[in-house]
């Protein structure tokens, strides 16, 4: 059948069946009358499935082997099919946040104090498939030492398969090293965290490979603060002792299981290098095994670590010797006593609950506890040489709770340590010490494309 005869029945089928079908003998009934008009239907059904294969298709048309405009031919002629609108080549998103803190300890008869934990800049974004980087830098004249300081800045290359698999990365950036990027749920931070083994940046470059469930890191540092005064990591070596040329290596599997929500991710890690110790230059290492698994609601970390800091015999600073028991490292500017060597265990526990509390959409509960066991005998020294006061293990538990409504964020900290003045909760006396801790944070972020 012709193109023009098709249409024609067409049009013939379309106009019949909106006339009133008369018989000669007598009325149709009105099931005949429904019978008839469903024939008629499936007649214009296959009608027009042939009127559609008889148009012709849709092609792209190639030019010395390159793909250009499609084109569709009709009776009209050929009219050229709209192009697409090219991709975004780059993305760059700028945020921050600003979070205050509530801090009440015993015995303290003000009621507590209200103050800025930081003022927060960031930006992260991509250029092309290639390229990605992020920079975060906060501000803060009450709760950072120095005022600020750069929390990570970097630029990566990503390359493989779905541009994925393989990056370098160049800057200050996370430690890979225990579970990443955090291990721990409180806003307060873990023992492992103040001890500078989980959420520790250093200035280096490094090596990403993702193979299947499998992932491989590597990573030489320079340092771990880029030359700051402070930082956001916590036990990095400080007044009269430094973090020099080292390097970290971590092995990590995936598991997924047969549900979205179950899965976790093992690992096993290793960091080492020069520890400048006053006049003497010392070495430092630790190995850790951890696990982040996922089930549901539930959520639990495990690490367990051994690391030393050797310091060298007869070392000194400003005119007095240094104990090799302990050293002297920051987090956000202010200095504490770590021990030198030890074995270090942390478990953290999470529980989340989805809510429709106003704005507030998920509320969560948590407990994060460290034991870091002191291996130097008799404890460590967080006095002098001249004048020692050694203390034994350290204890650090944070149960809390977390109230999401994005991009507002709140969290009620309970603190409570043993010889844990390393966490700022001390003294560190051998008795165990509480504080509260209220945090309440309000983030923001916009995205320019190119």
């Amino acid at each position: 059948m012709s193109y023009q005869m098709q249409r024609m029945v067409l049009v013939a089928l379309v106009v019949g069946l909106g006339q009133p079908v008369v018989a000669a003998a007598q009325t149709p009934s009105k099931a005949q009358l429904q019978s008839e008009v469903e024939r008629l239907q499936r007649e214009l059904d296959v009608l027009k499935a042939q009127l559609a294969r008889s148009h012709p298709q849709t092609q792209p048309t190639t030019i010395s082997g390159q793909k250009v405009a499609h084109t569709s031919t009709t009776q009209t002629g050929t009219v050229a099919a709209k192009k697409k609108k090219p991709q975004s080549t780059s993305a760059l998103t700028i945020g921050g946040g600003l979070v205050t803190e509530y801090q009440y300890q015993r015995p303290d008869n003000t009621g507590g104090h209200l103050i800025l934990d930081y003022l927060d800049l960031n930006v992260h974004g991509h250029y092309g498939k290639h390229w990605i980087y992020a920079a975060d830098e906060r501000f803060s004249t009450v709760n950072i030492k120095n005022h600020a300081y750069l929390h990570y800045g970097w630029f990566a290359y990503n390359f493989g398969k779905n541009y994925q698999q393989q990056q370098i990365k160049f800057g200050l950036f996370h430690e890979p090293f225990g579970n990443l990027p955090y291990g721990y749920d409180s806003f307060w931070g873990s023992l492992a965290y103040y001890a500078g083994f989980t959420d520790h940046q250093g200035a280096g470059v490094g090596y990403r490979l993702q193979d299947g469930p499998w992932q491989v890191n590597l990573a030489a540092f320079k340092n771990d603060n880029l030359g700051q005064p402070s930082t956001y990591a916590g036990g990095v070596p400080t007044d009269g002792y430094h973090s020099d040329n080292g390097g970290a290596v971590r092995l990590a599997y995936h598991w997924r299981g047969n549900a979205r929500d179950h899965r976790a991710v093992f690992s096993v890690a290793a960091k080492g290098g020069q520890l400048q110790a006053g006049d003497r230059q010392g070495s430092r290492w630790a190995v850790t095994a951890a696990m982040d698994g996922t089930w549901g609601p539930w959520n639990l970390k495990l690490q367990t670590v051994d690391y030393a800091y050797n310091v060298p015999r007869d070392a000194g600073y400003g005119g007095m010797l240094l104990p090799r028991s302990s050293i002297i490292a920051e987090n956000y500017g202010f200095a504490y006593h770590m021990p030198a060597k030890g074995q270090l265990y942390g478990v953290s526990l999470k529980r989340s609950f989805p809510v429709r509390w106003g704005p507030v959409h998920t509320v969560s509960l948590y407990d994060d506890y460290g034991y870091l066991h002191v291996a130097t005998a008799g404890g460590f020294n967080v006095g002098s040489v001249a004048n020692p006061h050694r203390v034994g293990d350290v204890q650090l538990n944070v149960a809390g709770v977390e109230f999401a409504a994005n991009p507002v964020y709140i969290w009620a900290d309970v603190i409570s340590g043993r010889n844990a003045a390393m966490a700022f909760d001390g003294p560190d006396d051998g008795a165990w010490h509480t504080r509260f801790n209220l945090a309440i944070g309000a983030y923001f972020d916009g995205t320019i494309k190119n």
